[in-house]
């Protein structure tokens, strides 16, 4: 029985021993302080901060803080990989290695271009223990930002409602700046040749433009931020919501078919409707025609009226 209770004692001092290498478990110091584990288990490699708080900034402004990372175990750990959740936040290292028991500074900087409002953005910094083909660790830094938004407008939003296809519609937006700006507005290339802006009236702290939009294919609900950009270095970007629904010239009645169950050889027909604007040389003669399908057999389009243009525009 005592040679069974001594090898017990052994086994969980050897398996403290283990824990100890292998930066699990540190015990503390009378009068050192204690680091938390930013998860319930104990990381090889920590952060001084988990969150990184880069305060209230201006529009376009970039910002940082220096954290430290430390290396908790007996061996030199190796930086693999630093993934982010958005292009507006990154981290400049001093090195990769993180030496035995030591520490490498880093900084983390975000990019209020183009944003407004309360961010918070995530990085997530990965490693292996130099020499070793263990999978790597993994460790996420959280950055907090306010975002002063310099650039209002009013609306807020651009409701285009129903658009048809190739047809252009326009909305006006008043935009206002905290301060003097430099008005030269172009649309952000991301945007896509669909949209158009067009300055109509501007002061050095306002302006009014014009949003147009000619979509090229049907589309349904849909809302996205249109990104335009100043010519003015404090004020670079704006977005603009906006919403709308591109339409066919042609609608169809109803919008679907149902058969059935149809035996060997039988016919079922069903009629449906199809309805379209007729347009000749860019005029706005609207001609309805429709198209009928019975049986199999379709009949040409037809257009009601005469098959020319007016006169007019």
């Amino acid at each position: 029985m005592r040679h069974l209770l001594v090898i017990g004692c052994c086994a969980a001092v050897a398996y403290g021993l283990h824990l100890v290498y292998r930066g699990q478990f540190q015990p503390s110091l009378p009068g050192s302080p204690t680091q938390m584990p930013p998860s319930d288990a104990v990381r090889s490699v920590s952060a001084s901060s988990i969150l990184v708080d880069v305060g209230e900034l201006s529009a376009g402004q970039k910002a940082g803080r220096r954290i430290t990372l430390n290396n908790h175990t007996p061996g030199p750990v190796r930086l693999t990989d630093i993934r982010v959740s958005c292009g507006c936040v990154g981290m400049d290292l001093k090195g990769r290695l993180i030496p035995a028991h030591g520490s490498v500074e880093a900084d983390v900087w975000f990019d209020s271009t183009g944003r407004g409002g309360d961010i918070l953005k995530h990085l997530c910094l990965s490693w292996t223990m130099e020499g070793s083909r263990t999978a790597s660790e993994s460790l996420t830094i959280s950055v907090k930002a306010f975002v002063r938004r310099d650039v209002t407008t009013d609306p807020e939003a651009l409701d285009f409602g129903s658009v048809p296809v190739g047809e252009s519609r326009f909305r006006t937006v008043r935009v206002k700046s905290v301060r003097d700006t430099n008005w030269a507005i172009v649309l952000d290339p991301e945007v896509g040749s669909e949209w158009r802006a067009v300055i109509v009236d501007s002061t050095p702290r306002e302006a009014f433009v014009q949003l147009h939009l000619q979509p090229k294919a049907a589309v349904s609900s849909v809302s996205r931020g249109v990104r335009l950009r100043t010519g003015d270095v404090a004020i670079p970007t704006f977005d603009i919501p906006v919403a709308y629904t591109a339409t066919s010239h042609f609608t169809v009645t109803p919008d679907s078919l149902h058969f059935g169950a149809v035996t060997c050889s039988a016919v079922e027909s069903r009629t449906l409707r199809v309805e379209s604007w007729c347009c000749c040389q860019n005029h706005r003669a609207e001609q309805r025609g429709t198209t009928r399908l019975d049986e199999g057999r379709t009949q040409a389009h037809r257009c009601s009226g005469e098959n020319r243009c007016d006169d007019g525009p």
